[in-house]
């Protein structure tokens, strides 16, 4: 027939199809099942199966109808376009409901399951296994697509939108589209314009294409992502492993929804967006998460020219990327970051948490309730956090102007020294950004170079660390640093950074920097400038900001200025130095350094410069400008000198003025600079220095413990001698013994308490301090009872097992009792013997209870399994065969009847198209061969298994009374051989549990059990590609390297239609295997 190869309607009202069979027709034209045209038709509980036509394989629908297929299968058809159902009317329309669409083939054209021109609208259906040799493996769509609770599964397309390929407005509610593989571009879903809305918990996932994994967007095609909706798991083999916006697109993301563990080859593992006006926008705890770009850059984003990009709390998390920007890439882009969280994103070489680079912008806004967090980033070189590389603008802060203030407010009238600078912190406060425990080589946080402006305001900085910590004098050198500018220009305001690794805040050459308002505490570098480190040529500015125990093993704990620095209103306290104990530096010829208002207390230098410590950068005929005026200093020590500069002619306070300290105080600082003396003891604290020995014995320290009053500098303070101990309740103290050796310090020879094993004594030391008691407190841990101990309450104290019992582990249980007549003889302590007649398998070696014990004793039931003394000897290989021998008989016998049920269930499942089919005589002989050839393979399997008899009888030798060893081999097999292997086990290892033997004669069968499943595997293979060899699908689905177990109905359908075909033409539609066979 020209067209309607089965059946033929035109210019019919009103036509019902039901439990209809349109099987193995062919149209000339259209319609191999069923041609449509001027009517409108219903189709219930039918089935259109391999048929075949140049359109439409199944069936055509042409001018003017409206088709509803419910409780239907259209499956094998095969057509140039449309290869299941193809609709060429714009005013056509096509409802589908509980319907499968599987296995049909366009092999010269669009839409494998469905080409459609006029509107579909699907619901609980399933379009699956079908191919497209151009566009829409699943479904090609020219108008209006909705899918509800829909499955778009396994489609394949030689181009474009493996999935569906859509041209105008689809929706997709509470369906998937998943695993679909192109060679083009959309593996789950090619959208070219209007709207692409993706809500009510869909999913597309497990794609495959060369470009937008899950979805590739084309000409201003707009996407809403929502209702919990996730493209995850993608595959791009360049970019876009989860989704490709081109110019003009726009991406929407809200309300818990997610591009999650997607990845590409090269860029955008989850997003990336084409040069052009694209945007995105992220919003209400969506993510960005897992995603990958292996070779290049943007792990979970990628933008280029002309992109905006709007997150808003939301999360880009654990994204990675082979270079730059684990979780994003900015690219001569804009973006804006409100309350996000980015978190352990990582990349290889820069910009961990984003990569900002080429003229973008970018402003990360947050406020006290609900912060930007930029945490547990990593990039191996640069920017653990943030890498910023010649941008117009990076602003970090509150999402207006303004502030909640800073930290600290140095006092008007230099009261910072009078007691401690933390005591007027106000580290409780919440901040607008929060970066924390990122790493890099350089910059953990932010790395940034060749910027216009980088702002960070109102951050909280702390437990980051920079890798690249280098004591190195050199101007050029680039150490690490938590903060690392080079030739921009940065502001920083009530911020804190605490707690970091490599220096807290670097900066590098040409780059002009303010700080206000803003406190650096607890960094530690190997090199200098523990707060702030500057290269040559930059211009410092530090106000209102303190600097508190920081620490270097350099100069300069807080500062290190190889450039210019003015410093007004700042406090500088308790930094350690070898010099310079709060600031150091490296002038040039007329380079100006500058302290106004300052407070300089309590630093140390273990060299020169308690306060600070200068040299010159090079030999100059000028001089370094130095300017001191209005400081406090207070309590600072070092070896030589509170200021020292050196060569001294070389540092003036103007052109001809020698440098002084104008209006400053002095107290408490040792011998230096203006002659002051002396050194006055800070607040005073108890350390317990050497704490009692891990090994100790539980309730006695039975080596010396000291205990000493220390200042803040480590250095003994004088005390009255009156330390004491004290214990918390559950612990009692049985003894004492104290010595004074020095003053501020006493030796406790010994320290004797009660308690019970385990458990922790909490021990009190006080001490009188000028009529002030001090006190801190330790804890002692109360070792466990010795193995073959147990603990005694009466005597508070551990006592050992009695003849008659034993313990196995230290901790409080009691002794166990042996049983009486149970071959263990025990002789108190943790010590047993094994009477005669009995031998202990060595896994009892792991035991640790009297029953474990008792459950690997056994008798000496078998002859020469054991001697009449007791000990232990290896089973005989006669031995072994004996007692094995009714069980390989046992288990034959079971394998064959395995055999046969496996054979029953062949059959069963090759019946599936017999029924249709048995009054075709080929088709009986087709179906006897598949019969004949699954005996053959299940009688191979009967062979084998003996074979495996005597390889298991080897491994019960090597593996003591662990399930015999091959049994892991074996998961991939087919049931009859799991369960062979456990029967064996059962009813032969039980005997023999614990014997080993060193006997190399069971390698060869051993060997022979380990490849016999492979064996099995080969032929089973045979069989299993019946199943996999139609419609030239088995190369397709082998670039699915995820394929996932289709659904029964499918692979029923896949069967019939091999079975069909094969009556046809045996020789091209039989798998290579059986041809010939």
């Amino acid at each position: 027939a020209g067209e309607g190869g089965g059946m033929y309607a035109r210019d019919v009202a009103s036509i019902m199809f039901s439990d209809m069979q349109l099987l193995g027709n062919q149209a000339a034209l259209n319609g191999g099942g069923l041609h449509l045209s001027h009517s409108m038709a219903n189709i219930m509980h039918s089935e259109v199966s391999w048929n075949m036509a140049v359109t439409g394989g199944g069936i055509h629908s042409a001018t003017d109808v409206q088709m509803t297929i419910n409780g239907s299968r259209v499956g094998g058809n095969v057509a140039k376009s449309g290869g299941g159902i193809d609709s060429t009317d714009s005013g056509a329309e096509l409802l589908l409901y509980g319907s499968l669409i599987a296995a049909n083939e366009a092999q010269g054209g669009n839409g494998g399951g469905i080409s459609i021109a006029g509107p579909l609208e699907a619901e609980d259906s399933e379009i699956s296994g079908s191919i497209a040799y151009i566009d829409g493996g699943g479904i090609y769509a020219e108008a209006l697509v909705v899918l509800r609770g829909c499955h778009i599964l396994w489609n394949v397309a030689h181009s474009n939108g493996a999935g569906i390929r859509s041209n105008t407005d689809t929706f997709l509610e509470d369906s998937r589209v998943c695993e679909n593989v192109c060679w083009g571009l959309g593996g789950g879903v090619y959208h070219r314009t209007n709207k692409l809305q993706v809500h009510a918990a869909s999913q597309v996932c497990r794609n495959t294409a060369e470009y937008g994994g899950g979805v590739y967007a084309w000409t201003a095609a707009s996407i809403l992502l929502e209702e919990g909706s996730l493209v995850e798991e993608n595959k791009a083999k360049q970019t876009g492993g989860g989704m490709w916006l081109s110019a003009g697109c726009e991406l929407e993301v809200r309300s818990s929804s997610g591009v999650v563990n997607n990845s590409a080859e090269k860029e955008g593992g989850g997003v990336a967006m084409q040069e052009g006006d694209a945007t995105m926008r992220v919003t209400n705890q969506s993510r960005l998460e897992g995603n990958r770009a292996e070779l290049y850059s943007g792990g979970g984003i990628s933008t280029a020219l002309g992109n905006r990009v709007w997150l808003e709390s939301s999360e880009l998390s654990f994204n990675f990327a082979g270079t730059y920007g684990g979780g994003m890439l900015l690219y001569q882009a804009v973006a804006e970051a409100v309350s996000m969280r980015i978190i352990g994103n990582a990349a290889t070489y820069a910009g961990g948490g984003m990569q900002i680079m080429k003229g973008s912008q970018i402003w990360f806004w947050g406020t006290l309730m609900q912060p930007v967090v930029i945490a547990n980033n990593t990039a191996v070189e640069q920017g653990g956090g943030v890498g910023v590389f010649s941008v117009s603008e990076a602003w970090f802060g509150f999402t207006d102007d303004t502030s909640s203030g800073s930290v600290w407010a140095p006092s008007t009238n230099l009261s910072a020294c009078a007691g401690s600078v933390l005591g007027q912190l106000d580290l409780t406060k919440d901040h607008a950004v929060v970066l924390s425990h990122n790493e890099a080589e350089t910059g953990a946080v932010l790395y940034g170079e060749d910027s216009s402006v980088i702002t960070l305001q109102d951050g909280h900085i702390y437990g980051n660390t920079a890798h690249r910590d280098e004591a190195s004098d050199a101007p050029d050198v680039t150490v690490g640093g938590i903060l690392n500018v080079q030739a921009s220009t940065f502001n920083m305001l009530d911020s804190v950074l605490e707690g970091n690794s490599g220096s807290g805040c670097l900066i590098g050459q040409n780059a002009l920097v303010a700080i206000q308002g803003s406190v650096f505490m607890n960094h530690t570098s190997v090199s200098h400038g523990g707060g702030i480190r500057t290269m040559r040529g930059s211009d410092t500015s530090l106000t209102d900001s303190a600097f508190v125990a920081n620490s270097v093993q350099g100069q300069g704990s807080a500062v290190h200025a190889h450039g210019a620095l003015e410093v007004s209103q700042c406090s500088f306290e308790g930094g350690r130095a070898e010099h310079g104990g709060a600031l150091a530096g490296k002038l040039y010829e007329n380079q100006r350094m500058a302290l106004t208002l300052c407070a300089l207390c309590r630093n140390v230098a273990a060299e020169n410069g308690a306060a600070l410590y200068l040299t010159l950068a090079a030999s100059l005929n000028g001089s370094a400008l130095l300017q001191l005026t209005d400081l406090e200093l207070r309590d600072n020590q070092a070896s030589s000198g509170i200021f020292f500069w050196e060569p001294a002619d070389r540092f003036a306070t103007n052109r001809s003025t020698p440098p002084s300290c104008a209006n400053c105080t002095f107290t408490g600082n040792n011998p230096g600079y203006a002659s002051e003396s002396g050194w006055a003891s800070a607040t005073v604290a108890i350390e317990v220095s050497a704490q009692h020995p891990e090994e100790a014995g539980g309730y006695n320290i039975d080596e010396p413990l000291v205990v000493e009053l220390k200042d803040m500098f480590g250095s003994l303070v004088s005390s009255d001698n009156s330390t004491q101990v004290s214990l918390a309740t559950g612990c009692s103290k049985r003894g004492m013994s104290k010595d004074i050796v020095s003053t501020g310090s006493a030796i406790f020879d010994l320290l004797a308490f009660g308690g019970l094993p385990g458990s922790e004594c909490e021990v009190v030391f006080t001490a009188m301090v000028s009529d002030v008691e001090l006190s801190v407190t330790t804890i002692v841990p109360l070792r466990l009872c010795h193995v073959g101990e147990h603990y005694d309450d009466s005597a508070s104290q551990c006592v050992p097992c009695s003849p008659g019992s034993l313990s196995f582990s230290n901790d409080t249980t009691p002794c166990y009792d042996c049983i009486g007549d149970s071959g263990i003889e025990c002789k108190g302590y943790a010590d047993y013997h094994i009477r005669n007649g009995y031998w202990l398998a060595p896994a009892a070696s792991a035991c640790d209870t009297a029953a474990c014990l008792v459950s690997r004793l056994y008798s000496c039931e078998i002859q020469d399994a054991c001697s009449t003394d007791g000990s232990q000897r290896n089973g005989t290989l006669q031995t072994i065969l004996v007692a094995c021998a009714l069980v390989a008989v046992f288990n034959s016998a079971l394998i064959f009847i395995l055999q046969r049920a496996n054979m029953a269930d062949v059959r069963q499942v090759t019946a599936v198209g017999r029924e249709t089919l048995e009054s075709s005589g080929d088709v009986q002989e087709v179906y006897d061969e598949i019969v004949a050839q699954a005996n053959i393979t299940r009688i191979v399997g009967l062979l084998l298994g003996y074979l495996q008899v005597v390889g298991a009888m080897g491994s019960i030798f090597s593996s003591g009374d662990l399930p015999i060893s091959f049994a892991r081999f074996t998961s991939f097999m087919s049931f009859d051989l799991n369960l062979f292997s456990t029967a064996l086990n059962v009813e032969c290892t039980n005997h023999f549990l614990g014997l080993s033997s060193s006997m190399t004669g069971f390698e060869l069968s051993f060997l022979m059990a380990m490849l016999a499943p492979w064996i099995l595997v080969v032929l089973d293979m045979c069989v299993f590609a019946l199943y996999m060899e139609w419609h030239k699908r088995r190369n397709a689905y082998c670039e699915v390297t995820h394929l996932r177990k289709p659904s029964l109905e499918v692979l029923t359908y896949l069967h019939q239609d091999l079975i069909f075909r094969s009556s046809r033409t045996p020789s091209s539609a039989w798998p290579g295997c059986l041809v010939g066979l």
